[in-house]
């Protein structure tokens, strides 16, 4: 909604201390351009993500938008297979962009997910985040998936994030279980 004081909540979301603003936007859209470009202008300290569609034109429209940010990334979503993902992180580095890998919104299979976080940081991907959104997810269970999953990832230096829904009041708990787990950040 265009009519969104973005840059006032960007504001707060940068003074309160978040390493990074995600705005979701995959297609890029001339609507959110100008709540975008705002959104770059106020922070200060956090970096910017755009999260965009799995194409070239999504990924050379989001270098332009995030050209004066600093620390600027996009987000990939891993719904998409290695082939066609690939050739956008490298895309998305050659032009000077940091990449996310979102893993979610389907069920995830947390005994393969090492894996591939383990191939795609072996190309330079440094984030990833993890979204758990049916909200039935029970802390015990949180940490011992977030565990396990983390001790079979190879590279120590990359951000493994969490987002959990909160449908059952179970988001601060999860989010806490996997923090103590080992993820890095919380969205």
């Amino acid at each position: 909604n265009a009519s969104t004081p973005f840059a006032d909540i960007a504001r707060l979301i940068d003074d309160s201390g978040a390493d990074t603003v995600l705005l979701e936007d995959p297609f890029v859209s001339r609507v959110s351009l100008k709540c975008a470009k705002s959104v770059i202008a106020t922070v200060s300290h956090a970096s910017v993500c755009v999260c965009v569609r799995p194409d070239s034109d999504s990924v050379k429209n989001a270098a332009m938008l995030l050209s004066g940010s600093k620390r600027a990334r996009i987000a990939l979503s891993a719904n998409n297979p290695d082939e066609i993902l690939i050739p956008l992180i490298k895309e998305a580095q050659a032009l000077s962009l940091g990449v996310t890998v979102a893993f979610g919104g389907y069920p995830i299979d947390f005994n393969s997910l090492p894996e591939r976080i383990n191939r795609l940081s072996a190309l330079g991907v440094d984030s990833f985040i993890i979204f758990c959104t049916s909200g039935d997810e029970l802390p015990d269970e949180v940490s011992e998936t977030f565990r396990g999953m983390l001790t079979s990832v190879n590279d120590v230096d990359i951000s493994i994030g969490a987002l959990f829904d909160d449908k059952n009041k179970l988001a601060l708990p999860n989010s806490i279980a996997a923090v103590k787990a080992g993820a890095t950040e919380i969205v």
